[in-house]
């Protein structure tokens, strides 16, 4: 004989009913988490994409009318290269996000030469930004850590690509390493518009992006990926910053995991 929804709730213990409705009330979280996820993701490749159809079309236009001139072709490709690395960076997010929410994920930490991993990474992102922003990276001479290089890179990468967003006069974005027997620390800098006070507790939520960054492209997921890679490797994060002033995040992880 079939029990009745209530009378099978009767039969079970009050602590396994709450365990199953919490467990249930979780798995209804994450798939929500990821139908939004999906939403934003879908939203953020339409633009890219549609400035690379616009600006491909406009460069066929060119060719077969030959009305173009030197200028225009360059814009146009420097805006159809910009999109690309746009569609580059948020398929490499989607990745992280789908790798770091596994909790069992298991850490690929080798041995890394942290300087040169740093020097390497601000030499692309400068070549990249132009003479618009000056990059600066303090140092000691030398610092070797065990981490996971392709999560420590999608953490600098987002600081780094979030500095520059936030700073869209250009500027300084300075990079402070400093390791100790047993710590490796990292302070990005800028001096951006800076972050209102009272979205910085919400930051690295999910889909959480500052009041005042309604101009400024994104999915709101970069500082999401950041804490959890972060997480990851048992470090912590902090952030300072101040309206019109800029914003400094430091990060703080384990010299051997």
């Amino acid at each position: 004989m079939s029990l009745s929804r209530h009378e099978l709730e009767q039969k079970i213990k009050p602590e396994t009913l709450t365990n199953i409705q919490s467990s249930s009330t979780q798995i209804e979280e994450t798939e929500q988490l990821k139908s939004e996820y999906l939403s934003m993701a879908v939203h953020e490749f339409r633009n890219p994409l549609t400035n690379i159809i616009g600006w491909t079309q406009l460069l066929r236009n060119c060719s077969v009318n030959n009305r173009c001139s030197p200028e225009q072709v360059n814009k146009a490709f420097n805006y159809i290269e910009e999109a690309a690395k746009n569609i580059n960076l948020l398929l490499e997010d989607i990745l992280t996000m789908a790798r770091t929410e596994n909790t069992v994920i298991e850490l690929k930490p080798t041995s890394v030469d942290i300087v040169d991993f740093c020097q390497d990474l601000i030499q692309t992102l400068q070549f990249g930004s132009g003479e618009k922003y000056q990059f600066q990276f303090e140092h000691q001479q030398e610092c070797i850590g065990l981490v996971d290089k392709h999560l420590l890179w999608h953490v600098l990468t987002n600081l780094f690509s979030n500095a520059i967003k936030y700073s869209p006069e250009g500027g300084q974005i300075l990079l402070e390493l400093v390791s100790t027997n047993t710590e490796i620390s990292f302070k990005i800098k800028d001096s951006g518009v800076g972050i209102p006070a009272e979205d910085l507790p919400y930051l690295f939520e999910p889909f959480t992006r500052a009041s005042n960054s309604d101009n400024i492209q994104g999915t709101g997921l970069g500082l999401t990926i950041v804490k959890r890679c972060v997480d990851l490797h048992d470090g912590h994060i902090e952030v300072h910053s101040k309206l019109g002033v800029g914003s400094t995040f430091s990060i703080t992880i384990p010299k051997i995991l």
